[in-house]
């Protein structure tokens, strides 16, 4: 990340990547003066430590880093893969700014996301130091966001919304149903080599 100044952390479990994904990066970065998008998969979300994932962090960062390596100004960390337990986003803040002190952090964050933002662990001061850019579709207005993450948003980019989820991507790879539209072509590949779902 050297020589680079505005950052966007886009945090996830991933399990697995896909396009609707890789379509709001896209999108935050051509419309924001951000000069990165890093990746960082979740060891465990902490809104979902009763359902772990279902490929390991090692398996999911490859398809990750399959899915954004056509892309110069993506880059992926296994920083919370390597910490392992709950994966706290603000932790991953703080360890970020520390060793990169030069470089303005952003929260990259999807409309599933602000389903539960407020209840994230220390969420005021996380919007502090990584103020959000929210990727909203496009007919959703801003209003409807809560108050507190208004407040704090630095960014409010319209997005064209791919209706993909993970959940029901595993359930069509699982049943051996056609993926190609909903995910890279290079993940599908290693997804299929190795039967992950």
């Amino acid at each position: 990340m050297k020589g680079e100044s505005r950052v966007g952390f886009y945090g996830g479990t991933f399990d697995p990547i896909h396009n609707g994904h890789i379509n709001l990066a896209i999108e935050v970065l051509e419309k924001t003066p951000l000069d990165r998008i890093l990746f960082c998969p979740a060891f465990i979300s902490p809104d979902k430590q009763d359902a772990l994932p279902h490929a390991s962090g090692k398996e999911r960062f490859e398809i990750v880093q399959l899915a954004v390596k056509a892309i110069p100004e993506f880059s992926v960390t296994d920083l919370e893969l390597e910490r392992e337990g709950p994966s706290y986003t603000i932790d991953t803040i703080r360890y970020l700014i520390d060793l990169h002190p030069g470089i303005e952090f952003y929260l990259v964050l999807g409309k599933d996301a602000l389903e539960n933002i407020e209840k994230w662990k220390e969420i005021e001061a996380l919007l502090q130091l990584a103020p959000p850019i929210i990727g909203t579709p496009v007919n959703r207005k801003i209003e409807e966001l809560p108050d507190s993450l208004r407040e704090l948003m630095e960014w409010e980019v319209p997005v064209t919304v791919m209706e993909i989820c993970s959940t029901d991507l595993r359930e069509r790879l699982l049943k051996k149903k056609y993926c190609g539209h909903l995910m890279p072509s290079k993940v599908l590949d290693y997804i299929e080599a190795k039967s992950l779902y």
